[in-house]
């Protein structure tokens, strides 16, 4: 099994990899540094941050239908669901030291989506995945 620095170290590349696409290093180097010390992780528009309780920016993503087509369990009908869902990130974190977390618009500093893994026991592997609230689709 992965542990979670291994973990983040993926999802930080896949951001970089992306973030850096025909750019040159010289380039990529004049923006933002991607990882602060607390733990945090970051774009140039977005930031990635551990769960919080705002239930109602994140039933925005989670009650969704069309966000949440490709979820096994469906969308939130109700925000205490999302508030549910919540508590299982925050409480998958403090068992497994990864979890999903929030996305934030940096210049807005408005959450607009979830990402990270979750550990599918069941199935014996680590699901990575993330969600953007409609809005923020195809910004690139």
């Amino acid at each position: 099994m992965h542990n979670a620095g291994q973990l983040f170290q993926a999802l930080t590349y896949l951001l970089l990899r992306n973030r850096n696409r025909g750019e040159s290093e010289a380039q990529a180097a004049r923006k933002p540094a991607l990882l602060n010390t607390s733990g945090t992780c970051r774009t140039f528009k977005l930031c990635i941050i551990q769960v919080s309780d705002d239930v109602q920016f994140a039933f925005d993503w989670f009650g969704d239908p069309l966000v949440m087509r490709f979820t096994p369990s469906g969308p939130d009908k109700k925000r205490e669901q999302t508030a549910a869902r919540i508590a299982n990130y925050k409480r998958h974190q403090s068992e497994h030291g990864f979890s999903k977390w929030i996305i934030i618009e940096r210049g807005s500093g408005r959450p607009i989506g979830d990402a990270g893994s979750l550990l599918l026991a069941e199935y014996g592997w680590i699901d990575f995945g993330y969600r953007l609230a409609q809005p923020f689709w195809g910004k690139g």
